[in-house]
C-alpha cells in the first residue's frame, strides 16, 4: 500500500491519498476545525480505494471544481491524487 500525506503551510497534516492497486486509490480530509487522527485517516481512505471511489471519478469532481475557482488546500488534494495516480501505476507495474 503507497501512502501519502497532505500537509498545510505549517507541515501539519491534514489528509492521507493511498493506493491499494493500480487503479484503486482512496483519500481522507480532515475538516479544518477538526484533530487530524492518522490511523481513521488510513482506516476511510482505504474504504474508498476498496469501494472504488477514485480514479477517474475523483479527478472529474475535482477538474470541476477547480473550474469553480476552489481553495488552496483542494488544490494540493488535487495534486497529490494525480502525483498517487503516477506513482501507483509505476510500483505495482514493477511487482
Amino acid at each position: 500500500m503507497l501512502i501519502q500525506y497532505l500537509r498545510d503551510d505549517n507541515r501539519q497534516p491534514y489528509g492521507v491519498i493511498i493506493a491499494t492497486d493500480e487503479d484503486s486509490i482512496g483519500w481522507s480530509l480532515c475538516h479544518k476545525n477538526d484533530r487530524w487522527d492518522r490511523d481513521f485517516g488510513i482506516k476511510k481512505a482505504t474504504y474508498r480505494a476498496n469501494a472504488h471511489i477514485g480514479g477517474v471519478t475523483v479527478r472529474k469532481v475535482f477538474e470541476r471544481a477547480f473550474e469553480l475557482n476552489m481553495p488552496p488546500r483542494l488544490v494540493r488534494v488535487l495534486d497529490g491524487l494525480e502525483t498517487m495516480c503516477i506513482r501507483a501505476r509505476r510500483y505495482y507495474q514493477s511487482t
